[in-house]
């Protein structure tokens, strides 16, 4: 019966064949860990987003200051303790 349909429209034989080779790849082995991995990608950055967040609401610094920002800073507060009024 396939073998008549197949002979009348190539067309349908094609896309019959690439609809059970999908089916194939989309239940392999291979593609449950890819769809586990994703899984537990995703609950790290959720992880990760929620503590960034917390750190912020709570007022921590995300970054540090440079050395560069640090001398600036004292510079300037030299400055201003020595500056006459």
């Amino acid at each position: 019966m396939a073998k008549a349909i197949a002979e009348q429209n190539p067309v349908r034989s094609i896309q019959a064949e690439g609809k059970k080779v999908a089916k194939e790849a989309a239940f392999s082995p291979l593609m449950e860990r890819l769809a586990r991995l994703g899984y537990a990608v995703k609950g790290f950055l959720y992880v990760a987003i929620g503590f960034i967040s917390i750190a912020g609401a709570l007022g921590k610094a995300v970054r540090r200051q440079t050395s560069w920002e640090r001398l600036l800073i004292s510079a300037k507060q030299s400055c201003l303790l020595t500056m006459p009024k």
